[in-house]
């Protein structure tokens, strides 16, 4: 009986041993899943960073170009307006309708459409 006793009690502790062993085998494959999933979302998060630079970029480059639009518009419509004025005082000293000049009507269009654009891109930045 003590021989069985002695049989079951080494047996016991084998079992036991092996369950230990399946535990940790679990939990190390636990470990490498969440390894491998940790390292997935690293992966898609420096991913989407990249994507937000880039475009943050191209984002900043464009407002450099509106920016420097502005200014261009700011250049030519001044330039313009005087043209406009020329225009108008010497239609007034020879007594002829101003809007009667070729061309006065669609360059006081275009310098409107540049007012218009300017108050636009203003809002923009």
């Amino acid at each position: 009986m003590k021989k069985v006793e002695s049989i079951w009690a080494e047996l016991s502790a084998k079992q036991v041993e092996l369950s230990e062993e399946k535990v940790e085998l679990s939990v190390a494959q636990d470990l490498q899943k969440g390894i491998t999933k940790v390292s997935a979302e690293i992966k898609k998060m420096q991913s989407a960073m990249s994507s937000f630079e880039k475009a943050q970029d191209v984002f900043e480059d464009a407002k450099d170009a509106l920016r420097s639009a502005m200014r261009d518009s700011g250049d030519v419509e001044n330039a313009q307006i005087d043209i406009v004025n020329n225009a108008e005082t010497s239609a007034k000293e020879l007594g002829v309708d101003v809007s009667a000049i070729k061309g006065y009507k669609e360059l006081v269009d275009g310098i409107e459409e540049i007012q218009v654009l300017y108050k636009e891109m203003n809002q923009l930045l």
